[in-house]
């Protein structure tokens, strides 16, 4: 018996892994929403996710999560190298 709520939600984490892109080397005191206030301007952003430690302080590197596939491509192809927060 096929369990659909299981295939749904691999269905789903599939497609979210489709619009998700990896930021690197921020600046420590980056916060979530300079991320989304960033990444806006290359689509709709639906989640920001900023890495951070056990004390609270950002790792350095975040996901973000657009709604559309080609919204995710083009802020790689149009941010690769771009500098944020003197970073």
């Amino acid at each position: 018996m096929v369990d659909y709520e299981v295939v749904l939600a691999r269905k789903e984490r599939y497609q979210e892994k489709q619009r998700t892109i990896y930021v690197g080397n921020l600046n420590f005191r980056m916060e979530d929403w300079q991320l989304e206030d960033y990444f806006v301007q290359y689509g709709q952003v639906n989640k920001v996710h900023l890495s951070k430690d056990e004390t609270g302080r950002s790792k350095g590197f975040a996901h973000i999560v657009f709604d559309d596939r080609n919204d995710a491509i083009n802020a790689v192809n149009e941010a690769s190298g771009a500098m944020l927060e003197g970073r």
